[in-house]
């Protein structure tokens, strides 16, 4: 997995982190990123994919060097659909 990152700065010395997830399996989806909208049917690999997003977003504020440190256990995971939702298990 390779991530991205972007600092926000929103001002006054607060900032927010976006951390972009990227693997070979998330992209070349051309008829859509969650089923084949020509055939209808769920990709083959949609487990292991959705599964490896929510380890690589767990695992990413243990690894990457944000402003000079881990971020450690004090971060907030904002898991908003189906396909992140083993993050807040």
């Amino acid at each position: 997995v390779r991530y991205m990152h972007r600092w926000e700065d929103l001002g006054n010395g607060l900032g927010c982190d976006h951390i972009l997830a990227d693997h070979a399996c998330f992209q070349n989806r051309p008829n859509g990123i969650y089923y084949d909208s020509e055939t209808g049917l769920d990709y083959d690999d949609n487990l292991f994919r959705f599964a490896l997003l929510s380890l690589s977003a767990l695992e990413a504020p243990l690894r990457l060097n944000l402003g000079g440190i881990a971020y450690g256990q004090r971060i907030v995971f904002i898991a908003n659909d189906w396909q992140a939702g083993l993050v807040p298990v």
